[in-house]
């Protein structure tokens, strides 16, 4: 992953998913590394995925790991059961994890990126809710108006925004996050739009 939202000075010090976590020197490279996006992270009951049991907006560097603001490893409330973890990016199709066994002893790391199978799927009914890009499993392109589901309405603002010829934006329609909409954009959205995948849990 790249962080050209970074170094074109387009990433918001203020979080987009209105937690009030803020990070002044978020631009800064020297600062606070190579820095993709914002991202929330969700933990939730493993049996009733919808109840969440806490948030936090992160960031997400250019290796896939997510840290605080300053730096540090997250750090959640003391957990006392088993929970899930659910993966919010501002244009991509929300992730949730299978159940992580809680022992209240150890520090925690999930990948979803070895395998489909690390994205919890119900049954058949529901399409695989990660994408095979450059041999590792990740999140869905292309969730612009982030209603659970990657349609023809997400598919026309990318459209609408390529048209326009965006340049140096932080814009949901710019799904590759290089800062500008254009035709990788839309290749991205046509994919994704073609297998229609919507995301176990709906917005809420």
């Amino acid at each position: 992953m790249r962080n050209d939202l970074q170094t074109a000075g387009l990433l918001p010090v203020n979080d987009p998913y209105n937690s009030g976590a803020t990070f002044q020197n978020i631009n800064n490279v020297a600062t606070a590394g190579k820095v993709v996006d914002w991202i929330k992270v969700e933990l939730r009951k493993p049996n009733s995925p919808y109840d969440i049991i806490e948030t936090r907006s992160l960031l997400l560097k250019s290796d896939g790991t997510l840290v605080q603001p300053d730096g540090s490893a997250p750090k959640f409330g003391q957990l006392t059961h088993d929970f899930r973890v659910t993966l919010k990016h501002r244009n991509h199709l929300l992730v949730l994890s299978n159940v992580i066994d809680e022992n209240n002893s150890e520090a925690y790391s999930y990948d979803f990126s070895p395998a489909s199978e690390l994205a919890y799927v119900p049954d058949a009914l529901y399409h695989a809710q990660l994408a095979l890009t450059g041999g590792k499993w990740s999140m869905w392109a292309g969730d612009c108006d982030q209603d659970g589901g990657i349609d023809v309405t997400d598919h026309n603002k990318v459209k609408v925004a390529g048209g326009k010829s965006l340049t140096n934006v932080y814009d949901s329609s710019d799904l590759n996050l290089d800062g500008k909409v254009d035709a990788s954009d839309l290749a991205l959205m046509q994919a994704s739009n073609a297998k229609a995948p919507f995301s176990i849990l709906s917005e809420n």
